[in-house]
């Protein structure tokens, strides 16, 4: 009975470990979206990635900012060249498909557009938000996955992530504890 229950106990706590490991991937993948992952996810669409473009002054706060090959395309700061050279100030959401990306920005002067994207282009098709007043972006631009609020994730995201995170530690702690006090059970 002493051995049943034992297996029970460690069967519980592997299925937990590997419930809370699951879960933490799952969250963090899609938190890459907002730029606030912690473990590395890959790009979007192969060509573009989310980076959180961190500052260390309090007067530039964090920005998340699409970047293809390691350069940014688009970020706080950025300026639109061929379109009297708007500038960048905040990245409010961001889409794409399998062909394009969309970010939907507003400028240092308070204008709100959509810039758009594909891989390997060299001029960039910006449009204010208003001419496609009436149609969610998904639906304008046919993407496949809109993310809104780029700037500041879903704090219940970051809370699960966190949480899965510290129980799969636990658990893992707990295990290896478990194993060096009965490691005469495997040694037999």
């Amino acid at each position: 009975m002493l051995i049943t229950n034992r297996k029970i106990k460690i069967s519980l706590l592997l299925a937990g470990l590997a419930i809370c490991t699951a879960t933490c991937i799952l969250v963090d993948k899609e938190l890459s979206y907002y730029g606030r992952c912690l473990f590395p996810h890959g790009k979007i669409l192969n060509y573009f990635e989310v980076k959180n473009m961190g500052s260390f002054s309090a007067s530039f706060p964090d920005c998340v900012g699409l970047q293809d090959d390691g350069l940014p395309v688009i970020a706080k700061g950025s300026v639109i060249n061929g379109y009297n050279g708007i500038i960048v100030d905040t990245i409010i959401s961001y889409g794409f498909n399998d062909s394009v990306v969309v970010a939907q920005f507003v400028s240092a002067e308070k204008d709100e557009y959509y810039y758009i994207d594909t891989p390997f282009s060299y001029q960039p098709i910006i449009i204010p938000s208003g001419s496609i007043s009436g149609k969610y972006p998904t639906e304008a631009f046919r993407l496949t996955k809109w993310v809104e609020g780029v700037n500041c994730a879903p704090l219940i995201l970051v809370n699960i992530r966190n949480l899965s995170l510290l129980l799969s530690v636990l658990i893992l702690i707990g295990l290896i504890g478990w194993v060096i006090r009965n490691k005469s059970l495997f040694t037999k």
